[in-house]
């Protein structure tokens, strides 16, 4: 999408690095592969579960750790570099939500469309305070280390998940907030 006489990357980029993962699945390279865990067996393909465990396991410790000490004022955010590992939870989160999007494609699942739905909104309220919905246990005030770019773009992607999971159902919760947006 051009603007002006240049790109528009807040729109381009979502697509582009789909587009680039599908390619390295496409290389057989064994370095890419390494960094893939594809479902080998039904029991591995199960394990993909809609829940916000799930989400969070798949947050690196050294990502919790500092997200779960960004309102403490004695953290000492000197030594690391907190903006960073801000922008890798935010689109860790993102990437998990995209997996239960194309895990439960189309299947109408109440879970997966329940989790989708307050992920959604709890980036949406990290972008613009626009619900009084609180998401529990997920962290507050995100928008000091992360452009609002960046936050769009995972609010996007998982509202784009949340819409491949309810394709042609109909659902009222989704349109309202597709509408919405």
């Amino acid at each position: 999408m051009m603007d002006g006489t240049s790109a528009n990357v807040d729109v381009t980029a979502p697509g582009a690095i789909i587009a680039l993962a599908l390619l390295f699945l496409k290389t057989e390279s064994e370095v890419v592969a390494s960094r893939l865990s594809i479902p080998q067996t039904h029991f591995d393909y199960n394990m993909v579960q809609p829940s916000k465990d799930w989400v969070q396991s798949q947050v690196p410790e050294i990502v919790k750790t500092v997200i779960s000490n960004l309102g403490d004022e004695a953290s000492d955010f000197d030594e690391i570099d907190a903006e960073a590992l801000v922008q890798a939870y935010v689109n860790i989160v993102a990437g998990a939500c995209i997996s239960i999007g194309l895990r439960y494609a189309g299947t109408r699942n109440g879970n997966a469309q329940e989790l989708l739905y307050n992920y959604a909104i709890y980036f949406l309220n990290e972008i613009k305070p626009v619900s009084m919905t609180s998401s529990k246990g997920l962290p507050k005030g995100l928008s000091k280390f992360v452009d609002r770019g960046t936050l769009e773009i995972c609010l996007h992607l998982v509202v784009i998940s949340l819409s491949v999971v309810m394709a042609g159902s109909g659902h009222l919760q989704t349109f309202h907030l597709l509408r919405f947006l």
